[in-house]
């Protein structure tokens, strides 16, 4: 996990705002681990590629966000939404079509 960069203050805020990132992409992870095994023990390949391809992705982005994002702002301003949404607000930045203008995430 990459160092954060700002005041004092950003950056004891940035490391709490990202611990419940953290947790929360957790969860959702462990959703889509459920939602394999359901599907498997459900015998629907179809729906357990679906699901793995999620997983995938949202630990891909995951692990992106927390090697990549260092600025303590970034943080502040973006990652105390619901981790869906912070891995949609990162992705859209990183192709360079976020709804809010922004192109700097570090």
């Amino acid at each position: 996990m990459i160092e954060l960069t700002g005041t004092e203050k950003q950056i004891a805020w940035a490391t709490d705002i990202r611990a419940k990132f953290i947790a929360n992409a957790a969860k959702k992870s462990a959703h889509w681990r459920d939602d394999i095994a359901g599907c498997i023990e459900d015998d629907d390949s179809e729906g357990a590629a679906w699901a793995t391809e999620k997983l995938e992705k949202l630990n891909r982005l995951t692990a992106e966000i927390l090697n990549e994002v260092s600025r303590a702002g970034w943080w502040i301003d973006y990652g105390r939404a619901d981790a869906d949404i912070v891995i949609r607000e990162f992705d859209s930045v990183k192709r360079g079509i976020a709804l809010d203008g922004s192109k700097r995430i570090r």
